[in-house]
Formats: structure tokens, sequence, C-alpha cells
């Protein structure tokens, strides 16, 4: 990875991810970082300190909120 790349990786906005209210966007920001190697997430069992796990679970948290939100506007 260069080092452009890497310092742009850096700053990944997770503060965004949080307040994000459009799920297509959040599955494929999700899509992205868990199935693309560009972003140097670590194999299966190295993952856990990697930024790009913390960045899935706020995408997975923020649809799951999302979600909810909608079950409870449409019940």
């Amino acid at each position: 990875m260069n080092a452009a790349c890497a310092r742009h990786i850096e700053h990944f906005p997770h503060e965004l991810v949080v307040i994000e209210l459009d799920a297509a966007t959040l599955l494929s920001l999700r899509a992205l970082l868990h199935h693309s190697r560009r972003f140097g997430r670590p194999y299966r069992g190295a993952r856990a300190g990697h930024w790009t796990t913390a960045a899935i679970m706020d995408a997975n948290n923020q649809l799951a909120r999302l979600r909810r939100i909608e079950g409870r506007n449409t019940a």
C-alpha cells in the first residue's frame, strides 16, 4: 500500500458512518471493506485491532438501527 493511501485510510471518518441514513451507502461500504484486499484487511484470526473491523462493525450497527427505525415506522 502506498504512503498516500495509508494516510488517507488513517483518517477514516467513523463518526460519519454512525450518522449515515442511506442503507445502500452503508451496504456498499461494508461490501467494499469486507471483500477488497486494497485496504489491507488481515486474514481471519488477525482482524481484531484492524481499522476495517471497526468500520464494518460501525456500518452493521447503523444498518441495524435503520432497520429498527423502519420497523417502528411501518408498524
